[in-house]
């Protein structure tokens, strides 16, 4: 609510999400540009800033357009939001001092049976809770507070419990030094945005076939991304911020 929406980011996951079909005449991207441009023609949605060669650079949902949005969606059960109001969350214990505390974990596992979750908690709360969704194929997160994910949180159970994920957003999630193994074993994965503390991109992020949006936000230091990457035949977008290095052989 009342937050812009970076149109690059939305794209692609309209694109991980396979909403968008391939044209002879057009690109993806420039499908889902022009579907965009209709919403926006029809003030579905609202520009909110502009790119210096005028294209769209965010918008927003208008606050009533957004409530109708939510009440289709959860009709349609397209997707669920959770947020601290829902339980178990609504009875954890909160921290609003910027950062996380441990209250030690929650002992019922909470099962979602929705295909798609936007979820808009406090960081802790989510991972405490160990969830469980054998049929999600979409996980968005939001912290609930803005201050930088200093914490480390283990996500290594994502694939145990999401094993059929297309979108996995975690990066407002901190996932430490050591990038977990685990996210290669996410095969269906088209969308992956992480950050954290580690050092290192795993070989194993190649076995990731279909991956073609790959997001990595290094906290601290550098991180070094593997020389086999180039051969994911699928990947079409690369994002690192400044802490990232390519491998090429045995140079950097």
């Amino acid at each position: 609510e009342d937050k812009d929406i970076p149109v690059s980011k939305l794209i692609r996951f309209w694109l991980a999400e396979g909403f968008i079909h391939d044209s002879e005449l057009k690109s993806v991207e420039g499908i889902a540009e022009s579907y965009l441009m209709e919403l926006i023609s029809r003030s579905l949605v609202e520009i909110s800033k502009k790119k210096s060669n005028g294209e769209v650079k965010t918008c927003r949902l208008h606050d009533l357009l957004r409530d109708f949005c939510q009440l289709k969606a959860k009709e349609e059960n397209f997707f669920k939001v959770i947020t601290r109001s829902d339980e178990p969350y609504v009875s954890f214990p909160s921290s609003d001092f910027g950062f996380e505390f441990d209250f030690g974990h929650y002992s019922d596992r909470v099962t979602y049976e929705s295909y798609r979750l936007c979820i808009f908690l406090e960081r802790d709360h989510f991972f405490d809770s160990v969830p469980f969704g054998l049929g999600t194929r979409s996980i968005i997160f939001f912290p609930s507070t803005d201050s930088e994910p200093i914490c480390p949180s283990d996500i290594s159970f994502i694939w145990h419990n999401f094993k059929l994920l297309r979108t996995l957003d975690f990066e407002m999630i901190n996932i430490g030094i050591t990038f977990p193994v685990e996210i290669g074993l996410l095969v269906h994965l088209r969308y992956l945005a992480v950050s954290g503390y580690m050092r290192s991109i795993p070989q194993s992020i190649a076995n990731l076939r279909k991956l073609e949006t790959f997001v990595v936000k290094g906290l601290r230091g550098q991180v070094v991304l593997p020389d086999n990457m180039w051969s994911m035949a699928r990947l079409r977008h690369l994002h690192v911020n400044m802490h990232v290095a390519f491998k090429l052989g045995d140079k950097e």
